[in-house]
């Protein structure tokens, strides 16, 4: 079967995120509770449509929370959990072990504050840890278009308010933004 008008499936192993590990014990959570929050971002493409260019059968992507809807099900794919979306709700690819973002799309890593704002001359922690700086990150993937108005790779930059998303990409928290978010390249 061969998806047609820019559409992409997606075949995912389940449908929300409901584990995680505290030391070495696995848990489970309930996903009910920020029933979106917990849902699945990520998963292997099971079909694309010919039109569609730069993502192929068999890429691992990376996409919008509401994606794993139920009014999204390819019902008629049986014995797995498939997908459909458009190209827009994509942010980045993975192929042969490496990222590449797509569209409009940016990853981003939190700054934290300095530890000098933490803890004392003398050494002594005066909070626990540091806290994020508000509005400041380090682009760590970008797409073509950013890097041709002058972004580079771990630059600081300094972005909107409201729009970063925290996503886990390939094991790192990074947060998810738009090129027209990130305001402006931070040297300070």
């Amino acid at each position: 079967m061969q998806p047609i008008s820019n559409r992409i499936w997606i075949e995912v192993e389940t449908t929300h995120n409901n584990k995680a590990m505290i030391g070495d014990k696995e848990i489970y959570l309930d996903t009910s509770y920020e029933h979106e929050f917990h849902a699945r971002q990520y998963g292997i493409v099971y079909a694309v449509s010919e039109s569609i260019k730069d993502i192929k059968k068999g890429d691992k992507i990376y996409f919008h929370h509401f994606v794993i809807r139920e009014e999204n099900k390819v019902n008629f794919v049986e014995d797995k959990m498939v997908f459909q979306t458009t190209k827009p709700f994509v942010y980045a690819i993975v192929r042969d072990g490496k990222l590449k973002m797509l569209d409009n799309w940016v990853f981003v890593e939190q700054v934290l504050e300095d530890e000098s704002k933490c803890k004392t001359d003398s050494g002594i922690w005066i909070k626990p840890d540091q806290e994020d700086e508000e509005l400041h990150g380090i682009l760590k993937h970008s797409n073509n278009e950013l890097i041709e108005q002058g972004a580079k790779i771990n630059d600081r930059i300094i972005f909107s308010k409201d729009s970063e998303y925290v996503m886990d990409i390939e094991g790192e928290d990074l947060m998810r933004m738009r090129n027209e978010d990130v305001l402006a390249i931070y040297n300070g």
